[in-house]
């Protein structure tokens, strides 16, 4: 997942600095914290009208 949030064009709407900075502020590992937001956003999807993309992996 990280090489990914790498690739500019891989959610392209995400500000990585943000998700850096949230990971510092909570004491979590980046990986870690950007899997718990994956969650997340996949338990609440339908609230949110998310939705998911055929063969992707969390």
């Amino acid at each position: 997942m990280i090489k990914k949030l790498n690739t500019k064009s891989f959610a392209a709407s995400v500000d990585r600095e943000e998700v850096r900075i949230g990971a510092e502020l909570f004491g979590v590992d980046l990986k870690e914290h950007i899997s718990f937001i994956i969650n997340v956003l996949q338990q609440h999807q339908v609230e949110l009208q998310l939705e998911p993309v055929e063969g992707a992996k969390a």
